[in-house]
């Protein structure tokens, strides 16, 4: 969902316009509110209600309608700050959720083994 827009939003490189740049950078505000709620364990309605204005601010930066050069050339110039965001926002992610990287729980699948060998003690 507002990974893809991230993602999306990592091709543009390159609009000499301010206003995408400003909603660019709006964007990326209401993504770090949203990263920093769920880091902070703010209540589930709050989170929505930060993610419902990012969602706001890219449909905002979708509607100037950029040209693919000015959509790079815009990408370009917030690179450094979109990285940051995807980085913290897919961090905060896993943290929500409450797991760890590397630390991922699956309920209900306890005891399976991907290799197919039977788990141990149960052989």
């Amino acid at each position: 969902m507002l990974l893809a827009g991230l993602a999306v939003l990592a091709g543009f490189s390159g609009c000499s316009g301010s206003i995408a740049d400003y909603m660019l950078e709006e964007q990326i505000r209401c993504l770090n509110d949203v990263a920093a709620a769920m880091e902070n364990g703010a209540p589930d309605f709050k989170i929505y209600e930060l993610k419902a204005r990012a969602q706001e601010a890219g449909r905002k930066l979708g509607a100037l309608n950029l040209t693919e050069a000015e959509k790079k050339s815009l990408g370009e110039r917030h690179r450094g700050e979109l990285e940051r965001v995807r980085q913290r926002w897919g961090a905060a992610m896993l943290r929500y959720a409450g797991k760890q990287p590397g630390d991922m729980h699956f309920p209900g699948a306890e005891g399976a083994n991907p290799l197919g060998a039977p788990p141990q003690g149960k052989q």
